[in-house]
């Protein structure tokens, strides 16, 4: 869920500790404590996503949907600030919430471009 970033863990692990003292049931509530976690790091989340340049979101997306990334030079970079994580030698994003967010963000994104393409033709926002 929160990956390796300090206040990402920090902010799971006080959900998950709010809501124990909520319900002292011995089954966590992992979709509260989930929708707690998404509600407090969207800001955060959708703060470094804007901070990514094209490159690094192309990236980041495409890794996002199980696909390859098209410019591998660019996951050196996002390895390295701790945005991706290697694993059984595939690249993946460090945070299952994070690759929601990106989904969703993508989505969106799609959503838009069908819309202006709608609005403006095809030909001048492209055929992706």
């Amino acid at each position: 869920m929160a990956g390796c970033f300090p206040l990402f863990l920090q902010v799971a692990c006080a959900g998950a500790f709010d809501c124990r003292v909520d319900n002292e049931s011995l089954d966590p509530d992992w979709e509260r404590i989930t929708r707690l976690f998404m509600e407090e790091v969207d800001p955060y989340f959708r703060s470094v996503w804007l901070r990514f340049d094209e490159s690094s979101r192309e990236n980041i997306m495409q890794i996002a949907r199980g696909k390859p990334a098209r410019k591998k030079y660019v996951n050196t970079k996002l390895q390295r600030r701790g945005y991706l994580v290697e694993l059984d030698n595939e690249m993946r994003i460090f945070s299952s919430a994070f690759k929601e967010f990106v989904l969703a963000e993508t989505e969106k994104n799609g959503e838009k471009r069908g819309l202006l393409r709608k609005i403006f033709g095809a030909r001048r926002f492209g055929n992706q």
